[in-house]
């Protein structure tokens, strides 16, 4: 995940979000601590920025050797282009946005890709935030909970249904997207 917005913890979320989706698309899914550890390792790359194999000039490796490395077929790459909460006046609004591609490790060639977004927008009788919203906000931020999980969820799910189907068994039963 490059991440293109202030929030730190985007990516993580993100990234939890999307690997559900894709394993109800029927892929394999490498976890995501065993991808960080190889990249590190082998490849010297810890951030996803390091990955813009669009971007010549930034040094990153090719599809070819990072799908080479993690032994895969294919590699999502995923741009977080917005992940902010603000409040103007008397307005909650909530964004989310992201780019993704499918790149085939064996070519290089694109696959698949989309872009996606959802925004929620609440009013207030009051200006700005309640109390007890900021409490629970505050606490989101200071924590490991996903402060947008509704957001978060509703952009991978715009993508899901038009990810191609991977090689693996179809189950019986879709695996669902977590809350």
């Amino acid at each position: 995940m490059q991440n293109m917005t202030s929030d730190i913890k985007a990516p993580h979320w993100i990234r939890m979000a999307f690997t559900d989706v894709v394993r109800s698309r029927y892929y394999e899914v490498m976890p995501s601590d065993e991808v960080d550890r190889i990249l590190e390792k082998n490849m010297c790359i810890t951030l996803g920025g390091q990955l813009d194999y669009t971007n010549p000039g930034t040094g990153a490796p090719t599809p070819q050797e990072v799908g080479k490395t993690l032994e895969v077929d294919g590699l999502f790459y995923c741009n977080i282009l917005d992940f902010q909460i603000y409040f103007p006046y008397y307005l909650h609004i909530k964004q989310v946005k992201i780019r993704c591609k499918l790149v085939n490790t064996k070519t290089g060639a694109v696959v698949w890709e989309k872009e996606a977004e959802k925004d929620n927008t609440s009013t207030y009788w009051i200006a700005g935030m309640t109390f007890l919203e900021l409490f629970l906000y505050k606490n989101a931020m200071l924590g490991n909970a996903n402060p947008m999980p509704a957001e978060t969820n509703a952009v991978v799910k715009q993508m899901q249904t038009t990810i191609p189907p991977g090689p693996g068994p179809k189950p019986l039963f879709p695996t669902p997207i977590r809350p």
